[in-house]
C-alpha cells in the first residue's frame, strides 16, 4: 500500500482487505509520576578498522567488477540484436 505519483492511495492487491487501526487515546499523566528517562552516553563513532576498510574496498572493486562485466553483457545483447533485425 503506498501513494503513488498522483498522491491517490493505491493498494497492493486488488482485493485488500482494510483493517482499521484505532490509536490509543492518550492519557494525562499523574503529576507525582514525572520519570526524567535517562540518554545513552554518547559515544563517538568508531573509525573503521584496517580490515574492515579493506574488505569494503574489495566489495567496492568486486561491485564495479560485475557492474562492468553486465554493461559489456547488455552491450553485447544489443549489438547481437541489431544485427538480428538486418
Amino acid at each position: 500500500v503506498g501513494k503513488g505519483f498522483s498522491g491517490v492511495e493505491t493498494p497492493l492487491f486488488e482485493k485488500e482487505v482494510a483493517i482499521d487501526v484505532v490509536p490509543p487515546t492518550p492519557t494525562s499523566p499523574s503529576p507525582s509520576s514525572h520519570v526524567i528517562p535517562s540518554s545513552p552516553p554518547h559515544q563517538p563513532p568508531c573509525p573503521p578498522q584496517p580490515q574492515d576498510a579493506e574488505s569494503s574496498s574489495l566489495l567496492f572493486q568486486r561491485v564495479l567488477d560485475t557492474c562492468s562485466a553486465l554493461a559489456l553483457r547488455v552491450a553485447g545483447l544489443e549489438y547481437d540484436k541489431a544485427a538480428q533485425q538486418l
